[in-house]
């Protein structure tokens, strides 16, 4: 699927471009191949939809509930912890989750007798993060493309408001 302009609205403000259509919902795919294995498995393997062991199902309920939030703020925390997405693109940015989760399912692999319950969570996530990339794909190219037409639209703004300035100063000054 292509980026296209089509696929790009501004808001009824007119101050900010939006994705519309169905490649919006590919980062919401996306992020569900992503984190469902993993947090499935948390699931099925403590037991968390049954109260037969409280401690455990509420301990676990309460990771669930700090993923989840992590998952619905995830965006706001990379626009704050801004990388390198000029330089190697959304896409590339999204392979690192999956690249840090094999490395550490690697060394959890060799310590294998203290941690396979760690070493499976990790290699499902990464696992997940790896299947997630062919349905962020399209997602990303129309973000990258919504970025460069909220910078022009940024640009008229400040262009619209230059002038209306300039305008005023003459006004004053004829």
């Amino acid at each position: 699927m292509n980026a296209t302009v089509s696929n790009l609205a501004l808001n009824k403000k007119g101050t900010k471009v939006k994705i519309t259509g169905k490649p919006k919902f590919y980062n919401i795919l996306g992020t569900s191949v992503q984190w469902l294995p993993p947090l499935v498995y948390l699931a099925v393997k403590f037991d968390l939809f049954t109260f037969k062991n409280q401690g455990y199902a509420i301990t676990g309920w309460g990771v669930v509930f700090a993923i989840s939030l992590f998952i619905a703020f995830r965006q706001k925390i990379k626009d704050t912890v801004k990388e390198y997405e000029d330089t190697f693109g959304n896409t590339w940015n999204r392979v690192k989750a999956g690249n840090i989760s094999l490395g550490i399912a690697i060394v959890l692999f060799i310590v294998y007798f203290a941690s396979f319950n760690l070493f499976t969570i990790f290699f499902i996530f990464a696992g997940s993060t790896y299947a997630s990339l062919f349905l962020y794909g399209p997602y990303d190219k129309l973000a990258i493309k919504r970025k460069e037409m909220q910078k022009l639209l940024d640009e008229k703004k400040k262009t619209e408001d230059f002038e209306a300035l300039t305008n005023q100063f003459e006004k004053l000054n004829a």
